[in-house]
């Protein structure tokens, strides 16, 4: 039988592949431009299309207000586990902080659906980097 620490390596040495399903196009192309937050980012449009064979999973859509948009950090640097926070001047770990310098660079922001067409969502309030 595993133990849990035997389970957790097991786990740990795996390595997971994910293919995007869309590309996001807005106007945040400079990484110290984009707002770090979407409350910062009050009237920006953007727009995410999404590839056409993942469309049909874009149904229903329609009736929420705001979405979560799962992302990588396409342009973040190499990782690091300590990160000099923006407008603070101590490192701090990078759990604890908003950065994309991430041993996994996945990024989460939840931004306001405008609307739909086909594969095209219209979204606003967004903080992700155009890419």
């Amino acid at each position: 039988m595993m133990s849990a620490i035997d389970t957790f390596t097991s786990a740990a040495e795996k390595q997971f592949v994910f293919r995007p399903i869309g590309y996001v196009h807005c106007t945040h192309t400079e990484q110290d431009k984009t707002p770090i937050q979407p409350v910062y980012s009050q009237g920006s449009q953007a727009r995410v299309v999404i590839l056409p064979e993942y469309e049909e999973g874009l149904d229903d859509l329609d009736g929420f207000s705001h979405i979560f948009i799962l992302y990588v950090f396409h342009r973040a640097g190499p990782w690091a586990l300590k990160v000099k926070p923006y407008l603070e001047s101590v490192k701090r770990g990078v759990f604890a902080a908003r950065s994309p310098r991430r041993p996994n660079p996945i990024g989460l922001s939840l931004v306001r659906l405008v609307k739909r067409d086909k594969s095209v969502l219209f979204i606003e309030e967004e903080d992700i980097l155009d890419g």
